[in-house]
């Protein structure tokens, strides 16, 4: 796993602007337009030699998912370069703003970097997704189970079905079964239930999913 700074992350998109050039590439100084809300910044690049296409080094500054909650994403900043070929996203005129928009072109080089931490303000990535994804899960585990002083939500955790008491499972099921089409669901349809605090009153978030529905209840 090799572990970086930011500032190593700008030199690794510096590194795949010089790859180019080396190849004969130039940086177009007239298709440059502006950057986009998944980029920090981007360089347009063209073979004097051959006008077919063009290259755009992107910055990339996304966040992946890798949850089923919202809150469990990583954050990845790396350089991609994607090829816009003549007739699809480049009219071929070098000398014009061009909307070479970050969902289309072919990518050709992409090298990610993922935020493990964060130190005084310092941001920490990381080369290895697993390493990162491990790490995520780990925070936020650890927020969950850990209690928020004055505040109206104290996190909770969540519980494994097998734990559950029958009875708990009857009032669960007696929501779900009144929902059209869950009729005949069954307990094997609880996919995570997770108790948390609210006002000082326990509560449970429910996910389910039977055959082709799925969604959340809250039990009181």
């Amino acid at each position: 796993m090799t572990v970086v700074t930011a500032k190593e992350v700008a030199i690794q998109f510096n590194a795949a602007v010089a790859d180019l050039m080396n190849k004969g590439y130039v940086i177009s100084p007239f298709t440059e337009n502006g950057s986009y809300s998944s980029t920090k910044t981007h360089i347009d690049m063209i073979n004097p030699k051959d006008t077919s296409h063009i290259l755009r080094v992107w910055m990339i500054d996304e966040s992946m998912r890798i949850g089923d909650t919202w809150f469990k994403c990583v954050d990845v900043m790396g350089a991609r370069v994607k090829r816009y070929e003549k007739g699809r996203g480049f009219d071929g005129n070098v000398c014009c703003e061009q909307c070479l928009w970050p969902n289309y072109g072919e990518t050709i080089y992409e090298k990610p970097f993922y935020l493990i931490k964060i130190v005084n303000d310092r941001k920490i990535f990381s080369d290895n997704l697993e390493e990162a994804k491990r790490l995520v899960n780990m925070r936020c585990d650890r927020a969950i189970n850990k209690p928020v002083a004055n505040a109206p939500y104290d996190y909770g955790r969540v519980v494994d079905n097998e734990k559950l008491p029958e009875n708990f499972i009857d009032a669960i099921m007696a929501r779900i079964n009144k929902i059209r089409g869950l009729r005949r669901a069954t307990a094997s349809c609880i996919e995570s239930v997770q108790l948390y605090k609210y006002n000082r009153q326990l509560r449970a978030e429910v996910r389910y999913r039977y055959n082709d529905k799925s969604g959340i209840i809250s039990l009181k």
